[in-house]
């Protein structure tokens, strides 16, 4: 990957992250339990359980691109899985390939999918000391927090940039 391609999704975000992080609360939502949710159009799925942390995109079928970034509060990023998984660029479509990296030693994770038939995302795992996680997701370059569902509840993100506790009970 080239520092063009990087820099073309991690100084956007970074900047919104860090512009919106002290906007950020920890809110009282129940993060443990995959979200059940079936919904006909463009979303995240996040939630915790025994794995770790879970962010997916799903898009009832057209494409959307998902983009946002993630910083762990107190804590560093310790594993990330299925970054590997994400797409690289499509010839036949002319797709940009999807990007994820982990920055600012190891309190970052930076992402760009593009989503099409089928969802998209990672897993990742934090310190036990980490406090809080607070993501920052967007979709199609717009917040969306209705389209962000959270935890077994499948409760909507109380705004697009927020906070959760780092370690959440079942």
């Amino acid at each position: 990957m080239t520092l063009s391609k990087v820099c073309r999704i991690a100084i956007p975000v970074a900047l919104c992250l860090f512009t919106c992080s002290a906007l950020a609360q920890v809110v009282d939502i129940k993060a443990y339990g995959r979200p059940r949710n079936t919904s006909k159009f463009a979303h995240y799925e996040v939630w915790y359980d025994e794995e770790g942390w879970h962010v997916r995109s799903d898009t009832a079928g057209k494409s959307h691109l998902f983009a946002g970034g993630i910083e762990v509060v107190g804590g560093k990023v310790t594993k990330v899985t299925n970054f590997e998984s994400l797409e690289a660029v499509n010839k036949k479509k002319k797709k940009r390939p999807d990007i994820g990296q982990v920055t600012d030693n190891n309190k970052k994770i930076l992402f760009e999918m593009r989503t099409e038939e089928y969802g998209d995302g990672f897993t990742f795992q934090v310190t036990e000391g980490a406090k809080s996680i607070r993501f920052r997701l967007l979709i199609d370059g717009h917040t969306e927090p209705e389209r962000i569902f959270i935890g077994g509840r499948s409760q909507p993100a109380p705004a697009a940039t927020f906070e959760l506790d780092a370690h959440p009970a079942p």
